[in-house]
């Protein structure tokens, strides 16, 4: 076995220019939705797509919080991800309250279902060879247990940005849709 000393582990690592960070988000990003289509047309019996989902969902994640904070014109772009009466805009956030799910409570059957013709599964629990298999996300999420985040008028509103634009979809759609808003803003 291999062992990696952390302290120098960053000597391991490929040196990547400053002022790379929005090529390497939207080439992540790209790639991470084109694995989450290619997973959904070939469902595992296992997990479904649930590994490309998280990571595409990381990857929006990723991009949003780089034009918030260090994008090209980061006040313009709070403007425009806040714009409430956008429908964009409650997309993006309400995929980013799915993420949050996954990522800081590892919800990833309370998610997503997987639709056929046998029924209606939870990730990971349905039978192989049910045909016609569609993901899609499930009508509201597991509750948020984080002390302070729960009940905070900020998860409220995430939480009704997904109920009403994320919830019920073909698993990609609202993916592709958060997707397209952050590539229109990402520089080239």
């Amino acid at each position: 076995m291999v062992r990696v000393n952390l302290r120098n582990a960053e000597e391991l690592l490929p040196k990547l220019p400053l002022g790379d960070e929005p090529r390497i988000g939207r080439a992540g990003l790209v790639r991470a939705v084109d694995r989450l289509r290619a997973s959904t047309c070939t469902a595992d019996v296992i997990t479904g797509p649930l590994v490309p989902l998280s990571e595409a969902l990381q990857w929006i994640h990723a991009c949003h919080e780089w034009l918030r904070n260090h994008g090209p014109d980061p006040a313009s772009y709070t403007a425009i991800s806040q714009n409430w009466d956008d429908a964009e805009a409650r997309t993006v956030d309400g995929v980013l309250c799915a993420r949050g799910r996954l990522a800081h409570q590892l919800a990833l059957g309370g998610v997503v279902l997987c639709v056929g013709a046998a029924g209606t599964y939870a990730a990971g629990l349905y039978a192989a060879g049910m045909g016609g298999v569609e993901w899609r996300w499930r009508p509201t999420l597991p509750p948020d247990n984080r002390p302070g985040v729960r009940d905070s008028n900020w998860n409220r509103r995430r939480e009704a940005h997904y109920a009403d634009h994320v919830a019920r979809r073909p698993l990609l759609d609202p993916v592709d849709d958060a997707a397209a808003v952050l590539l229109r803003h990402l520089p080239t």
